[in-house]
């Protein structure tokens, strides 16, 4: 099988990542488990956004303050100036979100001094996941590999492929002897994949 990018992991990263780059090329899904099994379909609460453009200084302080030294204060900022066009992106896809009066419900969290955090009930992750799980399977550009553990990737000047074996929860349906001929894909020239937790 050939691919033009191959995204290993169906999280929110791997996923948002595909079928933006499904526009440009046909794209391969590689994960582990189901699709629907990933650390983002366990978050619970919600996504922390800006109230305001005025509050962005004072949410990056309250980030930085609850995460007592160990955060990059460049990395924070980058996700707090981006997040709500990460939302509208998201909306944009069809993920649902608890409004009153058209905007966002919001909810005081942990070292927030602000209402921030938008959510769908209390499965905030779960309802992300369901949706860009469901538009990457409806997406002809796309092929989801569930159930494939990553073994090795193939390397030359950049990545080429990688070589894996199909899984059936978390034991191999291939016996030792057909592990020499595991499955393996190659990837076009041209495109670095991204490798998604």
């Amino acid at each position: 099988m050939e691919t033009s990018i191959l995204v290993i992991g169906s999280g929110i990263a791997g996923l948002s990542f595909a079928l933006k780059a499904s526009k440009i090329g046909q794209v391969a899904i590689a994960t582990k488990k189901g699709a629907f099994i990933s650390n983002t379909a366990d978050a619970q609460g919600g996504i922390a956004i800006p109230t305001s453009a005025a509050d962005g200084k004072k949410h990056i302080s309250d980030t930085l303050n609850a995460g007592r030294g160990i955060c990059n204060e460049e990395a924070v900022g980058l996700m707090v100036r981006n997040a709500r066009s990460r939302i509208r992106e998201l909306v944009d896809w069809g993920v649902k979100f608890e409004r009153t009066n058209g905007d966002f419900k919001r909810t005081l969290e942990a070292g927030h001094s602000a209402p921030r955090i938008v959510y769908n009930a209390d499965a905030t992750g779960k309802a992300i996941e369901h949706k860009l799980v469901t538009l990457a399977k409806e997406n002809g550009n796309i092929e989801l590999m569930e159930n494939l553990g990553l073994v090795d990737l193939e390397r030359g000047a950049k990545v080429a492929g990688f070589r894996g074996y199909f899984l059936k929860g978390d034991a191999a349906l291939m016996s030792v002897a057909l592990w020499q001929l595991a499955f393996e894909m190659w990837v076009k020239k041209g495109f670095i994949p991204l490798i998604a937790p």
